[in-house]
């Protein structure tokens, strides 16, 4: 069996994830820590950000603020109404900071009118609700479209875990600029680690 760079990257990744946390050897490195995460802080600070009305639930008219949570509310809304309360949002952040994982695995595809974009520049970029200490992301597509997002600093793959706002630059399948809809004045978001995102490698379709 031939394995691609993209197993072998998610393989190397996965074994630096799991190795510092089974007990074996030494105290695991600063950059295999995660960041701290403030689980109530965040939440306190997404509702502040989006619950426009205050009746302490986000709508799906809300998630325009935070596009991350709109592909966030299948796994997060367990009360089943399709929104999403504080207290469901803290407890996805809860289970986040319980992974205890420095990076999780970002890949997604881009099409356009069915077509895979190639050449494409993606970009995570965090949420002001996150506070200070997660970095941004990015990859290029590959012919068939697909993307793993990985940070500037380059020892490993994967990006870490939280809300961002996604965009996406260069020029699409038709062969003409991408529009600023999806790249500076984006409404596209990632949430990541705890389940999700979900689908796994999410598609992200431009007009």
């Amino acid at each position: 069996m031939v394995l691609s760079i993209h197993h072998l990257r998610f393989g190397w990744g996965l074994l630096a994830a799991i190795i510092p946390l089974s007990g074996c050897g030494p105290r695991r490195p600063e950059w295999m820590i995660p960041p701290p995460l403030d689980s109530k802080a965040v939440t306190q600070a997404v509702m502040k950000a989006a619950d426009a009305n205050g009746n302490g639930t986000l709508e799906e008219r809300e998630f325009a603020t935070i596009p991350a949570l709109r592909g966030a509310v299948k796994e997060l809304d367990t009360s089943g109404d399709k929104r999403l309360s504080s207290s469901e949002i803290e407890a996805w952040l809860m289970r986040l900071k319980t992974e205890d994982l420095a990076f999780h695995e970002a890949a997604l595809t881009v099409t356009q009118s069915g077509r895979p974009v190639a050449n494409v520049l993606v970009k995570i970029v965090p949420e002001p609700c996150m506070g200070a200490g997660i970095e941004s992301a990015q990859g290029l597509t590959d012919a068939t479209g697909l993307t793993f997002l990985t940070m500037p600093n380059g020892r490993t793959w994967g990006v870490r875990g939280g809300l961002y706002r996604l965009e996406i630059t260069g020029q699409g399948a038709d062969g003409n600029p991408i529009p600023e809809k999806y790249n500076t004045a984006s409404k596209l978001g990632l949430a990541v680690g705890a389940g999700l995102p979900d689908p796994r490698t999410p598609n992200f379709a431009l007009d």
